[in-house]
């Protein structure tokens, strides 16, 4: 029995879940034809295992050419294969969902959104690359000691300045104050 369990451990260790590539990451998409044409993506994993992907483009020509008329967005699964439509670029600014892990993101000139298969006029590439902002540092920051900075931890609002207004409701409070304690004496006074 316990021969069974331990092949069947090994099985499992052998068969389980592999690591893959997260496609968390910015893409940065360069023209492929020597235009001034950019675009920047974001990819996150979300808890519902799909990847957000947001993207912005500057300097895109509309029409493509002639014959071309609108721009698709495809990624390249990691696992290899044939790429995978993410959707259509519209005016440059678009928002695409995928569950397939990805390597890069590249955009086609299309004469039809329904194209199955990326032609051949790729006019944009970029790989993902992981978001060096989101890495642990290698060494901790170092917390500044309270003795050796000259600065106050928090900003002091400065005094606020008197307004005639102030000065006149402060100086009615006095007035009023003086003639309510003339009213007690002579009330006390003359019982």
């Amino acid at each position: 029995m316990s021969a069974f369990v331990v092949a069947l451990l090994a099985l499992l260790m052998l068969v389980g879940p592999r690591n893959v590539k997260a496609t968390e990451g910015e893409i940065e998409l360069s023209s492929t034809v020597g235009e001034a044409t950019k675009c920047y993506a974001a990819s996150v994993l979300m808890r519902d295992l799909f990847y957000n992907i947001v993207m912005s483009c500057r300097d895109l020509k509309y029409p493509a050419n002639p014959d071309l008329f609108i721009y698709l967005v495809w990624a390249t699964p990691s696992a290899g294969g044939k790429a995978v439509k993410l959707g259509d670029l519209g005016v440059g600014k678009a928002f695409f969902r995928t569950k397939t892990t990805f390597t890069n993101i590249f955009v086609t000139q299309e004469n039809n959104v329904g194209a199955p298969t990326p032609s051949r006029n790729v006019s944009l590439y970029g790989d993902v690359k992981s978001l060096e902002f989101l890495r642990l540092p290698s060494t901790p920051t170092p917390i500044p000691d309270a003795s050796q900075t000259t600065a106050s931890p928090l900003p002091i609002p400065p005094e606020p300045k008197e307004t005639i207004f102030s000065a006149l409701k402060k100086a009615g409070l006095i007035f009023g104050g003086v003639v309510v304690l003339i009213v007690l004496v002579v009330i006390i006074t003359r019982r």
